[in-house]
């Protein structure tokens, strides 16, 4: 029986690739939509220049109320691997410790990403997102998403679990904390006795892991349904909307040159999120239902597989698809995309046939 699993991506980007302001360059991975770096961050500096300051000293990291990276168990060669560990101060910087368009995830986005591995595959998230060398005692994952998480343990204010657990920061709203951006130390971790992650709240002196995700940018936007967003978004121009529009959370605005509002949302579906696709798993024909197609007007729909090879193709014409499995090819890695009447990539749904 071949199995079809469906992962919703706005938009497609494969094999990326991002490079912080130390040069170092870091792969990518798209995971239900959200772009997130697959290696831990190394930089050593803000955005804005200011040095991060590299402390291996037990007792001065615990006492620290300011930035601080160090190498996990103090050896830089362990970097390359394992990427640095970073206290709160350093991951909630306002000065952005992230390559340019990139930011620390909110503990929302995190878990968010947890949940839509788990949902796949229960009670296995973990297995799923470590990589697959460099766990201790061979307790290594399958990288299925291309996330490769590693066991670079923690500091509290000695380093601790090297080898078995894997951690990372994210901030969130928090309006007892002062004025934006409002950071809690939460975080999540991962230890080597099951494969579950957790979240946790922990004093901002720890040291854990850093991963960064891609800001959404949009100029424009059209919202014939209602629409969810799961981390902030600038808009640059008008939002026009036909249905609604819910925030889960605190809403900003500040002024340039431009108008800019950001939202923190952990919950609303875009118009993408009307196309549906099912059974899922599909035992022979697999159903694209286009939802709202009578405002897709002019779009079309093609299939792709890995290689970049189209698979299918078809004007958006009719409420659904059904399509055999067995004409997409071979067990492997698929994406359903969208384009409207100018050839704009819409929305991608990123397929597992099994």
């Amino acid at each position: 029986m071949k199995k079809l699993i469906v992962l919703i991506l706005l938009p497609i980007s494969i094999f990326c690739q991002v490079t912080d302001i130390d040069n170092n360059t870091y792969q990518t991975t798209i995971i239900n939509g959200t772009e997130w770096m697959a290696e831990n961050l190394r930089v050593t500096r803000f955005n804005d220049g200011q040095v991060i300051p590299n402390v291996t000293s037990d007792n001065l990291w615990g006492s620290l109320t300011t930035p601080a990276y160090c190498f996990p168990l103090n050896d830089s060669t362990n970097d390359l691997i394992y990427g640095k560990i970073y206290n709160n101060y350093a991951a909630s910087n306002q000065s952005n410790i992230c390559p340019v368009g990139w930011r620390v995830p909110t503990i929302y986005e995190i878990q968010e990403l947890i949940s839509y591995v788990d949902s796949i595959y229960p009670n296995n998230a973990a297995y799923h997102l470590k990589s697959t060398t460099d766990w201790a005692n061979g307790d290594n994952g399958l990288n299925t998403f291309g996330f490769n998480a590693k066991p670079h343990g923690f500091r509290s204010p000695s380093f601790n679990m090297f080898g078995t657990n894997f951690n990372l920061w994210g901030v969130t709203l928090d309006s007892t904390n002062g004025p934006p951006p409002y950071t809690t130390a939460y975080g999540v971790y991962h230890t080597s006795t099951d494969n579950n992650i957790y979240t946790s709240i922990w004093p901002r002196s720890n040291g854990e892991g850093l991963r960064c995700i891609k800001e959404s940018c949009v100029s424009s936007v059209t919202i014939y349904d209602s629409v969810t967003v799961y981390d902030t978004i600038t808009y640059y121009d008008s939002v026009i909307v036909y249905d609604t529009i819910t925030y889960y959370d605190t809403t900003y605005i500040s002024v340039s040159d431009t108008l800019y509002i950001d939202i923190t949302v952990t919950g609303i579906t875009n118009i993408s999120n009307t196309l549906s696709v099912y059974p899922n798993p599909v035992s022979d024909v697999v159903i694209i239902d286009n939802g709202n197609y009578s405002a897709m007007s002019n779009y079309s729909l093609i299939i792709i597989n890995s290689l970049s090879q189209q698979v299918f193709s078809s004007q958006i014409n009719t409420q659904q698809f059904q399509i055999p499995v067995s004409t997409l090819g071979a067990e492997g890695t698929y994406f359903i995309q969208i384009f409207d009447g100018n050839n704009n990539l819409v929305t991608t749904k990123y397929l597992v046939l099994n």
